[in-house]
């Protein structure tokens, strides 16, 4: 943590701090819980994760109480598992997606490899990722796109979501003809989603490398 307070001298007047009464960033990088100074580091001074601070700072995260709790809470993706919907907290890409903005990478915890291979383990023959009910694996759009940001962001070498598009096989609101496209950010269907679909949708293409369709 000393080595980051000797950052606060070099820190910037950015012109976004005229917003605030004061500069919340010395505050940040003094924080004892290592995931807020991760953030700042890397979501508001803009270091790359190779940086030596932000690198031992995310060692301190995964060794960080707080973390291996919510890996704790990380459930079984098996038949019969209720979640409560796609917006509750208990949801496993909603879990996923909280350890990753903290600091959390893939090969960190084995439980996260783990429910990572039971999400993908799961697929309608037309694309969608399927999430368990009481009686039967079901295909909501919502659902399928969470758990699409989530193999996204999670990458691994078995799981090969790489490359300059993919194919995202089924599209709410596309024609038949389009169902089989595959997605990159130069050509999008996001006015075709409901707004539970937009969000996740929405990020899982933007961390899609540039490339042509």
């Amino acid at each position: 943590m000393r080595a980051l307070c000797n950052r606060m001298p070099d820190l910037k007047r950015e012109a976004w701090l005229s917003l605030l009464s004061t500069d919340p960033r010395p505050a940040l990088l003094s924080s004892e819980e290592p995931f807020a100074r991760f953030v700042a580091l890397t979501a508001v001074l803009g270091l790359p994760e190779q940086d030596p601070d932000v690198r031992a700072t995310r060692q301190s995260v995964v060794s960080d109480a707080g973390i291996r709790a919510l890996v704790d809470r990380l459930p079984v993706w098996e038949s019969g598992f209720s979640f409560g919907g796609h917006n509750s907290p208990a949801f496993p890409p909603n879990l996923l997606r909280l350890l990753h903005g903290l600091g959390v990478r893939a090969g960190d915890f084995p439980a996260i490899e783990r429910l990572l291979d039971q999400l993908l383990r799961h697929q309608a023959d037309d694309g969608r990722y399927l999430t368990p009910g009481p009686a039967t694996w079901a295909a909501l759009p919502c659902d399928h796109f969470a758990i699409l940001e989530s193999a996204i962001r999670w990458p691994g070498r078995h799981r090969g979501l790489s490359g300059s598009a993919f194919p995202i096989r089924w599209l709410p609101g596309a024609a038949p003809a389009e169902r089989t496209m595959p997605v990159s950010r130069s050509r999008s269907k996001l006015s075709a989603f409901s707004p539970g679909c937009q969000l996740p949708s929405g990020r899982s293409i933007s961390r899609i490398p540039r490339g042509p369709c």
